[in-house]
């Protein structure tokens, strides 16, 4: 299932390459796209370590901003090796051989038991990047110079500036109480919500009035 390899047509393009930049980049397709296919998303590092041929841009946090690979790594076998990687922005701007740290870790070895990899996740040291923009690619490996894997990095910031918006139905059945509706309207506007829409449906004259200084 773990191949070291591409074939050209078994890749999809990664969130943040356009066409003019795919045009202007003299990169290989392996390094910009990831594939599409199950047995070609993953690297063989070594023989019990393998990383996802698949990178983040983390900017969730300012503060924080990271690259961060996900590998698997077999726990019975000798301990994990430090993992480098080399980054590639636009106009083939270059941070070489950066050390990653292991950032986070799930599952666990357990004796008797023939699932023995473990998932880590690396990530780039805090600091060691720019933090406003992603880059297009990397190459990580096990040392520097040695076989590195080529991984496009997706780009997860959010778009800026997006209005969001919640579905509410609230049911008032078998109440004469119009101070229900009014306090269940005045608790969504505290929140936030600029539409309101209700729905009057056999219910006293008193529930409509109500709701009058509203409209």
């Amino acid at each position: 299932m773990l191949k070291e390899h591409f074939s050209h047509n078994a890749f999809v393009k990664s969130s943040n390459i356009s066409n003019d930049e795919e045009e202007n980049h003299d990169i290989p397709m392996e390094n910009l796209y990831y594939p599409k296919r199950p047995e070609d998303l993953w690297f063989k590092l070594s023989k019990p370590f393998v990383i996802r041929r698949l990178g983040y841009f983390d900017s969730r946090r300012e503060s924080e901003v990271s690259i961060v690979f996900i590998t698997m790594h077999d726990d019975w076998t000798i301990s994990k090796p430090k993992l480098y990687a080399s980054l590639v922005y636009k106009n083939k701007r270059t941070i070489a051989c950066l050390e990653l740290e292991e950032w986070a870790v799930a599952g666990k070895m357990k004796l008797k038991t023939y699932e023995y990899y473990v998932t880590y996740v690396y990530r780039t040291k805090i600091k060691s990047i720019p933090t406003d923009e992603a880059p297009l690619c990397a190459k990580v490996g096990l040392t520097c110079t040695g076989p590195m894997a080529s991984i496009p990095i997706r780009d997860s910031k959010p778009e800026k500036h997006l209005t969001y918006g919640v579905c509410l139905h609230q049911g008032l059945y078998g109440s004469n109480n119009s101070q229900l509706l009014i306090d269940w309207i005045e608790l969504n506007i505290a929140l936030g919500a600029e539409i309101i829409t209700v729905y009057f449906q056999d219910v006293p004259d008193s529930y409509y009035n109500a709701t009058l200084p509203y409209i």
